[in-house]
């Protein structure tokens, strides 16, 4: 059976019978790693990223020599320097997978703590093709482990209670057991997968081995929109293209790499699959488009075969990659999808199987046919790409809440791959529908100026242009062939948790060492370099200042995981310095969407954290729109001369559902030009907090005298708002 988990794909099968013992480890913070072992684990010409403790996440540029099996050769290398990478005494690791990207060979490897492997964290070991080990990145669980005895002591009590707990109609398709990282320590869980009786609504779950209950519900499908002419039916006026379609082997649209067939949802037996174009006497397939919706369309069958066959040539003949299932390279792909009998399915998604292989699906919505553009294909087939090569979690989880931005870095890959197939930077434009993130009539444009943090919204299809647009700009430097190159290499060195700052610096490495082989031009790291400044991605977090009193947009997170792990903090945390003669400061919250009901978070000098709770120094409920005052004489004193950090609780997120607003802070100044900063930073009423034990205490209620005001709402800026509202309710919600 194929590994259960997109965000932990191919991390292999563990099945104890029964449930174990799971000693706790020592939770003492690691001590920073010697001079002596990172000389002895780098060298001297290699760069060492580290992380705030001082252990080290990525070594790049390295040179270690040896001989061996690379597999056991990588499991050594980790196990020896485990204290370099922040990995407790005794971290275990075992290889999950090998793959060669354009002359590079990637071990990547998963850790085992207590017999057990840990879901998301994971290791990854690059070698030059004479076995001189030059890249490692590590991505550490954490040292503890909870203690005691699981009550949920095998799969089918896992299965069972993951199935009462879902909406009728969810069958399992297996359960496994792992270690998964919360609130600072690992936990047992069982990782169950299971789908709608189709198998394409296909969520994985994660279930508390200790006391059975779900810890969080991830779906499965990765989203994207389009349909397809030669490009599309708006690019093409509506004029189709008679094109020679190659590689069938069947008698229908059964190819060598791609099948095809449509959803057969109407006759209410679910999407066995059926096929409506069938070869004329010439053994021909002339259909014309269908007007409307039509859930027995040929035509879609005959461009989906078309234009799914064209992006698997283009990765066998420029990556060598093949995608596979089993002995199969066959890819099943359905088009004229919907879930019920005549009801439309606006989406395309690739969906990584559960018991089955995976396939590629096209929606017959309101919107149109998504089987009709081209780059939606493109985009589709390339999360099957990124899926084979690497193991991208849709989100990560750490003090900050949870991030999407892993799941950025899968959409702006794929969208790059729609983008330069048709050497055109936007992006389905069948699907434009006027909200303006495509300037030019296209759903997203990745030729844009959007920077890190400043543009982030903290949804991964947005975010992802951000991405998709450092290797636009690596492919206009240095041309399509290279940027390809580049990007294709970097994927299987993604760990799971990867953001945009990780991925920039892993393209970056990958750059430096195809220059070195001579398989790009000795100009593109500094190339690279220059783009990676320019987006602002060097170390950047999901921090976004407010300083310039420009309003910002923000996502809530999905109602199964941000309303879960994340404690309902949004993705995106928010900075403002307080300058001496402030004297007060106004934070604006404003709903863009039906749902939305806010709760501001502050904390001076360190963001603040999400963990078993929420720390700050004070939070305050604003509703769907209104505004705190800070003062001098509010409930929480302004802090002057400090950083102020703010978070945005979604307190409707799991009752109403996913929503966007808007965000913005008018700080007022005396003008004072003696004004003098406290000895220390003002710490307000509420009690300033540095990080001290504390401050673990929990975030401090808004007493009813505090500085919230209903009177002023942010404003909704751009008329994207509305139209993102439509969006979320149409494609998020799953």
């Amino acid at each position: 059976m194929r590994a259960l988990l997109v965000l932990a794909l191919a991390l292999g099968l563990v099945a104890p019978a029964r449930a174990q013992t799971v000693p706790g480890a020592p939770s003492a913070p690691l001590a920073p790693p010697s001079d002596v072992m990172l000389q002895r684990l780098a060298g001297g010409g290699a760069e060492l990223v580290r992380r705030p403790d001082g252990t080290v996440r990525a070594v790049i540029g390295a040179r270690i020599e040896g001989s061996g099996a690379p597999g056991p050769r990588a499991v050594e290398l980790l196990e020896r320097f485990a204290p370099v990478f922040g990995l407790p005494s005794g971290a275990r690791f075992e290889v999950v997978r090998e793959l060669d990207a354009h002359g590079l060979h990637v071990v990547r490897l998963a850790q085992r703590v207590a017999g057990l492997r840990v879901l998301g964290t994971q290791a990854v070991v690059r070698m030059l093709p004479g076995g001189a080990i030059e890249h490692v990145a590590v991505s550490p669980a954490p040292a503890a482990v909870a203690p005691g005895t699981p009550r949920i002591a095998d799969a089918s009590a896992a299965e069972a209670a993951v199935i009462a707990a879902l909406p009728s109609g969810f069958r399992a398709l297996g359960a496994e057991p792992f270690l998964f990282g919360l609130d600072d320590e690992l936990v047992p869980v069982w990782a169950v997968s299971a789908a709608t009786p189709i198998e394409t609504s296909l969520e994985l779950v994660l279930l508390d081995a200790r006391d059975g209950e779900v810890i969080v519900r991830i779906p499965r499908l990765l989203d994207a929109r389009g349909n397809v002419f030669e490009r599309n039916p708006r690019s093409d006026m509506n004029v189709t293209t008679e094109v020679e379609l190659t590689d069938l082997t069947g008698t229908g649209l059964i190819g060598r790499y791609v099948r095809v067939s449509s959803c057969d949802a109407q006759a209410g037996t679910g999407c066995a699959g059926a096929s409506y174009a069938e070869p004329d006497a010439m053994g021909d397939f002339l259909y014309p488009p269908q007007t409307g919706r039509a859930y027995d369309d040929a035509f879609a069958e005959v461009n989906a075969y078309h234009h799914i066959n064209r992006v698997a040539g283009y990765f066998r003949a420029a990556h060598g990659f093949t995608w596979t299932c089993g002995p199969s390279t066959t890819l099943p792909v359905l088009v004229n999808y919907t879930e019920a009998p005549a009801t439309p399915y606006d989406n395309a998604a690739y969906s990584p199987g559960g018991s089955s292989c995976g396939l590629l699906l096209f929606g017959e919505g309101n919107s149109g046919d998504f089987a009709y553009d081209a780059d939606v294909a493109y985009h589709e087939y390339g999360h099957a790409v990124t899926d084979a090569l690497t193991d991208i979690l849709g989100f990560s989880n750490n003090t900050l809440g949870v991030s999407y931005l892993p799941l950025a870095i899968n959409e702006g890959t794929s969208d790059y791959w729609a983008a330069t197939l048709q050497g055109d930077p936007n992006v389905a434009e069948s699907f434009s529908d006027g909200s303006g993130l495509g300037s030019t009539g296209s759903l997203r444009v990745i030729e844009n100026d959007l920077r890190c943090p400043n543009d982030l919204i903290g949804e991964g299809h947005f975010d992802g242009r951000i991405h998709a647009a450092v290797v636009w700009d690596l492919r206009v430097a240095l041309g399509a062939e290279e940027a390809d190159r580049i990007l294709y290499a970097s994927l299987p060195t993604y760990l799971s948790d990867v953001d945009l700052s990780a991925a920039a610096s892993a393209m970056r490495a990958t750059a430096v060492t195809l220059a070195e082989m001579g398989m790009v031009d000795a100009s593109a790291p500094a190339v690279l370099d220059g783009i990676i400044e320019a987006r602002g991605l060097v170390d950047c977090e999901r921090i976004v200042p407010l300083d310039d009193e420009m309003t910002r947009r923000g996502y809530s997170g999905t109602e199964s995981i941000t309303g879960s792990i994340g404690r309902r903090i949004a993705p995106n945390h928010y900075r403002i310095d307080v300058p001496a003669d402030a004297t007060e400061l106004r934070l604006f919250i404003g709903r863009l969407t039906f749902s939305g009901s806010y709760t501001l978070h502050v904390r001076p000098e360190v963001p603040v954290r999400v963990a078993s709770r929420i720390v700050s120094s004070y939070s305050a409920p604003i509703g769907n729109r209104g505004e705190l005052v800070l003062s001098a004489s509010s409930d929480y004193v302004l802090p002057r001369c400090a950083t102020l950090y703010v978070a945005v609780q979604v307190d409707d997120l799991t009752t109403a559902g996913q929503s966007l607003y808007n965000i913005s802070a008018a700080m007022t100044r005396s003008g004072d030009p003696g004004a003098t900063c406290p000895t220390a930073p003002d710490a307000g009423s509420g009690g300033a907090d540095a990080g001290s034990a504390a401050a673990d205490a929990g975030a401090m209620a808004a007493s009813s005298g505090c500085g919230c005001r209903a009177g002023r709402a942010a404003s909704p800026g751009l008329p994207l708002a509305v139209l993102l509202a439509g969006w979320i309710a149409r494609r998020l919600r799953r």
